[in-house]
């Protein structure tokens, strides 16, 4: 707050009884109370707070938290047996996770029970929209190509 009204003002003049004035506030607010005043509102609205002058143990993992989801095939992307996925697979499984009302999460990406990557579920609709116009393309290719022939 001083450096602001310093900068403000240009002057030396008011450093002082500004310091001053500041330094007696402080003390006479620890005098009344010990916590600041944001964490008394935060402890008067019942609001979540981890307070960081305290320390605290956690003793639950991860796996503890979360419920295991492998035996649902819909919610990964297995590539043990080939790097290359079918793409009726992936769209697939897009559609498996739009009907979950999961439209902003993903795929993890496994390679034999061990995490390699992750998908979002909008790049790979991405990816499967730039994939589908490939294959549309090379048809219209070939097909002209026969008809030229011909």
């Amino acid at each position: 707050m001083l450096t602001i009204v310093f900068e403000l003002t240009g002057s030396l003049n008011y450093v002082m009884p500004i310091m001053v004035s500041i330094l007696v506030s402080k003390w006479v607010s620890e005098a009344i109370e010990k916590q600041a005043i944001y964490d008394l509102v935060i402890e008067l609205n019942n609001h979540p707070y981890l307070d960081n002058k305290r320390s605290h143990i956690f003793t639950s993992t991860v796996a503890d938290l979360c419920r295991p989801q492998w035996n649902d095939e819909g919610t990964f992307i297995d590539v043990s047996g080939d790097k290359d996925v079918a793409a009726n697979l992936l769209r697939a499984k897009v559609e498996w996770l739009k009907n979950r009302s999961g439209r902003d999460g993903g795929f993890p990406i496994v390679k034999n029970g061990v995490l390699i990557g992750y998908i979002s579920a909008s790049e790979l609709e991405y990816a499967l929209g730039i994939v589908l116009w490939k294959v549309v393309i090379d048809m219209v290719r070939s097909d002209s190509k026969r008809r030229s022939a011909l």
